[in-house]
């Protein structure tokens, strides 16, 4: 497949106006000291949203996860398991047509709607962390969701994955300026074709996109949604620079669904001193479910830790343990 956007398809057919009905999952492994919770909210416009949070007893932080299209919060279990077992509170939106989140499948009039639902969740999750430092976690397009909030919103952390911050050097103009007109004039027609045997080299990965996982929508991508990414893009990358907060952004070297050089962009011209940038040698799109992600997990661990640290206040002269004799 060519980069993000490029199988976008004018053979479009119609979307049934209706959402689907979000499918019931597994819950996810009990963990020692850990408290997994389900919870639903209104998010914009009232729409009924899921979450799910994996909390340590003590926690020293939070971190909210978004994840991508053809995706869903529970993917990210064992991520958010190993973060809780650091001390961090884990949080997991499903984005509104995903997962067990209501709306018409992967549905979005534009980028907004992500955006605005993660500002609402992520209050909720400052609420129960008041006073801890809070990092965000984003997948694909909810890198560019997350990005893009970030952008408006101060955070302690940044961790892309694979992030969609560039069009691929394929997608000519042309074809951005029709996905746009078929945004506007049919928003509903499911046009962006992502292929599943790009997502990863692990073929339980590939079945999963391909319906294995029942939360998983198998159809195209709707035009609304894909012209929203578009617009979203072209605003990051208008405000690369304007990203101050410290960023750590991975993507696969052999991604053929969003563009490593998007990644390799920001990290040149992100505005932050602290700015990470690991490509993952021979590795896919979807970098969690790759057959070797142990890297990737290690890099997590180190930035959140490097977070961690810089937000616990030094001792007080006057409280400190006095000297030895």
């Amino acid at each position: 497949m060519r980069p993000l956007l490029l199988a976008l398809t004018l053979a479009a057919s119609l979307a049934p106006a209706c959402a689907a009905s979000p499918v019931p999952h597994p819950a996810p492994p009990a963990v020692a000291g850990v408290e997994h919770r389900d919870e639903r909210f209104p998010g914009k416009d009232g729409v009924d949203l899921f979450a799910q949070s994996w909390r340590p007893a003590a926690p020293r932080g939070a971190i909210v996860l978004v994840h991508g299209l053809k995706d869903h919060g529970t993917r990210y279990a064992e991520l958010a398991q190993r973060l809780a077992a650091d001390g961090l509170a884990v949080y997991a939106l499903d984005l509104r047509g995903h997962g067990r989140s209501a709306g018409e499948r992967a549905f979005a009039v534009d980028l907004g709607e992500y955006v605005a639902d993660l500002a609402i969740y992520v209050e909720r999750v400052r609420a129960s962390n008041p006073g801890a430092p809070l990092l965000l976690f984003g997948h694909s397009m909810g890198g560019a969701i997350a990005t893009t909030y970030t952008l408006e919103h101060p955070v302690d952390g940044l961790i892309l994955s694979a992030a969609a911050l560039q069009l691929g050097p394929e997608v000519s103009p042309g074809l951005v300026k029709i996905t746009r007109k078929l945004g506007r004039k049919h928003p509903h027609w499911r046009v962006l074709k992502l292929k599943p045997k790009y997502f990863s080299r692990d073929p339980a990965v590939v079945a999963d996109v391909n319906g294995a996982d029942p939360q998983v929508d198998t159809r195209k991508i709707p035009a609304s949604t894909a012209a929203g990414l578009i617009a979203a893009i072209d605003h990051i990358q208008t405000d690369m620079e304007k990203l101050t907060v410290p960023v750590l952004i991975l993507h696969g070297e052999d991604d053929r669904i969003t563009p490593p050089d998007g990644s390799r962009n920001l990290h040149r011209r992100a505005g932050a001193r602290d700015k990470q940038l690991v490509i993952v040698p021979g590795a896919y799109h979807d970098l969690l479910h790759e057959p070797d992600h142990a890297a990737v997990l290690a890099a997590i661990d180190a930035f959140v830790a490097a977070r961690l640290a810089a937000s616990t206040p030094a001792p007080d002269a006057a409280t400190a343990s006095p000297a030895s004799p």
